[in-house]
């Protein structure tokens, strides 16, 4: 239903740009709750459904922003290719690759130095 309402957000979109616009919402959610001293426009029932909608909209965006996940909170649930970063400690920087995994089996290049994964975004049409 949300996305209905808001659309899909542009895998592509800055996340800066993306930071600018959650401190833009939640400084007019601020105004809402701030200025109470003027005389009010809408009721305290619009109000609320105002500030519902707003949060609604935030929550939608943050729910499409690729997320890097620990394998320690959770392991893919699907076989397939992910996006991985690694190190070990002969070679402690970070790597960025894609690996492929399997419930059954694990990770290709096995367990032990994976720390973060992440769902590929959608190839280019």
């Amino acid at each position: 239903m949300t996305e209905e309402r808001f659309g899909r957000l542009d895998m592509d979109t800055d996340s800066v740009a993306y930071e600018q616009l959650k401190e833009r919402a939640e400084a007019a959610l601020g105004e809402l709750y701030t200025h109470e001293q003027w005389e009010p426009r809408i009721d305290e029932e619009e109000t609320e459904k105002l500030r519902a909608d707003v949060r609604a909209y935030m929550a939608h965006l943050e729910s499409q922003l690729p997320r890097w996940i620990p394998v320690e909170e959770r392991l893919p649930e699907r076989e397939g290719h992910y996006i991985v970063t690694w190190h070990t400690e002969m070679d402690p920087w970070p790597h960025v690759e894609t690996e492929w995994y399997s419930p059954a089996k694990g990770w290709m290049r096995g367990n032990s130095h994976i720390t973060h994964w992440m769902l590929p975004p959608e190839l280019p049409k």
